[in-house]
């Protein structure tokens, strides 16, 4: 059960994320959508609204941006902690807050999907659907498989986001900064040898090793099973495994912040 503060602190948390979430598709709708319409009003020259509504996939559209902004808390963290919230309440406030705004990101994206015209079937638009849509024998039981896991995963991510972020709030932004030009740097190298060694039998090796592990994890590890006929079983083992380890890490992240005057 929830204490006041703790359903309080949650619903203000909720009502952030939500209308800075809006606020991004605001001006998403603007850029991507009233300024060409704009624009091919003056050309005379109509927009492909069809088209457009076809190519915009708005649960993983939201799957990303609340991730997103999962990784932005500190700011809130600094204002409940100067009025008085501790670090625990803010944590599990959070998480549900995340949660909450994660629900409802997949069901409008999944409305959005049945209801509007001129998008293709959600059996077609859901990833889950393509790969494990045919895994059970009752229908019914693969759409609340699905419906589970599509909310789920969205939930880990946005946690991953919570964590992540977290972990580098405890960062001056200098060295944050210094952080983001190592991990480029990384990138580029590891690339560069990845390139380079492509070549050599222990590279092919290790590639096949790391296909396998893909199998694994998606749930084909025979690769004998046809599209949608996977095996979900695995798939929900790691969302969940990463879930209580984004979790507790952000618990013990969050824990260790501090004011900070910048």
């Amino acid at each position: 059960m929830l204490t006041a503060k703790e359903r309080s602190v949650t619903i203000y948390l909720f009502k952030r994320a939500l209308v800075q979430l809006l606020y991004i598709i605001f001006w998403m709708i603007v850029g991507f959508v009233l300024v060409p319409a704009a624009i091919s009003l003056i050309n005379s020259n109509p927009l492909d609204l069809k088209g457009l509504l076809r190519n915009t996939h708005v649960g993983q559209m939201l799957f990303f941006l609340i991730s997103l902004l999962a990784l932005f808390g500190y700011r809130d963290f600094k204002l409940l902690n100067q009025n008085g919230i501790s670090r625990k309440t803010y944590w599990k406030a959070r998480l549900l807050a995340y949660f909450g705004i994660s629900t409802l990101g997949q069901i409008v994206g999944i409305l959005f999907t049945l209801l509007v015209p001129f998008q293709d079937s959600w059996n077609r638009s859901s990833i889950y659907m393509e790969m494990y849509g045919k895994f059970f024998a009752n229908p019914l039981l693969n759409i609340l498989a699905a419906l589970a896991f599509i909310i789920l995963a969205a939930y880990v991510v946005a946690l991953g986001g919570i964590f992540v972020g977290s972990i580098f709030t405890l960062f001056t932004r200098k060295q944050r900064v210094l952080i983001f030009v190592a991990l480029a740097t990384l990138n580029v190298v590891g690339v560069s040898f990845i390139a380079s060694s492509a070549s050599q039998d222990s590279f092919t090796g290790l590639a096949r090793s790391i296909l396998k592990l893909i199998y694994f994890l998606v749930g084909d590890a025979s690769r004998n099973a046809t599209l949608g006929s996977f095996d979900p079983t695995v798939p929900f083992i790691v969302i969940l495994l990463a879930g209580i380890v984004f979790c507790y890490g952000s618990r013990i992240v969050i824990a260790h912040f501090k004011l900070k005057s910048e």
